[in-house]
């Protein structure tokens, strides 16, 4: 890895990680120059993002839920806050116009969380169906894999309702556009969040995977990206940037399982009679 090249490394429990041997470039679509790289992760990387996600959903599933959106909201205007290096980072990953990263790519995210965060507000956490109660309660971690072409909107989407819902997250990023995930730990970092709670491991699919304890998983299926970069680096197969990891033994969610009723996202339900 050249000095000159900005790295961006991990995400786990709080802290970025180090001695890493082997990399991923991050390209310019549009120039083919060499914009960053990211740590080629491992299922090692994967196990400790994991631990530290479990580690810190004792505490986060505990913190009531006015604060947790309160967080989410602090994480919403620290985005805003940052509006400019979002856009300007998904224009030289993604190759999308200045202007549309602005209105859409940088914006959007912050509408997702703030919308997020007022649904959660009113939410039927707790629900008399009849002669029972169902109670929707956090199930504990969730892996989110996210694609290249809206690459901070589908972290957020995913993100945001697992945090809201009382979850801890491991957010694996596309390898083609990773640089916007760094941005977003650190701003649910500023927000408040417990180090632990979000977790960012990069990495390509094939080589970034885990088994269970994971309680659910998270992908958008995306299209491939036109150009050089779709022909070497994205398979076009399975989970949104190619990647099969053995994480998504449950269905695609918003954040977690549902399995007493479907609410747009919410914890696991159980039903007192």
């Amino acid at each position: 890895m050249s000095a000159s090249v900005p790295a961006r490394t991990h995400w786990i429990g709080g802290t970025r990680t180090t001695g890493h041997t082997q990399w991923i470039d991050v390209v310019d679509p549009a120039t083919e120059e060499r914009l960053s790289v990211v740590p080629a992760g491992t299922a090692a990387d994967a196990d400790l993002a994991v631990a530290a996600a479990v580690r810190a959903f004792g505490h986060w599933s505990g913190v009531p839920l006015r604060e947790r959106v309160d967080a989410v909201r602090a994480v919403a205007k620290g985005l805003a806050a940052r509006q400019d290096e979002i856009a300007a980072a998904v224009t030289a990953e993604v190759g999308v116009p200045a202007v549309f990263s602005q209105r859409v790519q940088a914006s959007l995210p912050v509408a997702v969380a703030s919308g997020a965060a007022a649904v959660a507000e009113d939410f039927a956490w707790t629900e008399q169906i009849g002669r029972s109660t169902v109670f929707r309660e956090p199930v504990g971690v969730v892996a989110a894999i996210t694609p290249w072409n809206f690459p901070l909107h589908q972290a957020v989407a995913k993100v945001a309702p697992a945090l809201l819902a009382g979850n801890t997250v491991v957010l694996k990023p596309s390898e083609i556009a990773p640089l916007t995930a760094m941005i977003l730990a650190e701003v649910v970092r500023g927000a408040g969040v417990p180090d632990g709670a979000l977790n960012v491991v990069h990495g390509r699919g094939p080589e970034v995977r885990r088994s269970p304890p994971t309680r659910t998983s998270t992908w958008s299926p995306s299209p491939d990206r036109p150009g050089r970069a779709a022909a070497s680096r994205h398979s076009g197969r399975g989970p949104s940037n190619g990647s099969p990891w053995n994480w998504a033994a449950s269905p695609p969610t918003w954040c977690c399982r549902t399995p007493t009723s479907s609410p747009r996202y919410g914890p696991a339900s159980r039903t007192a009679s």
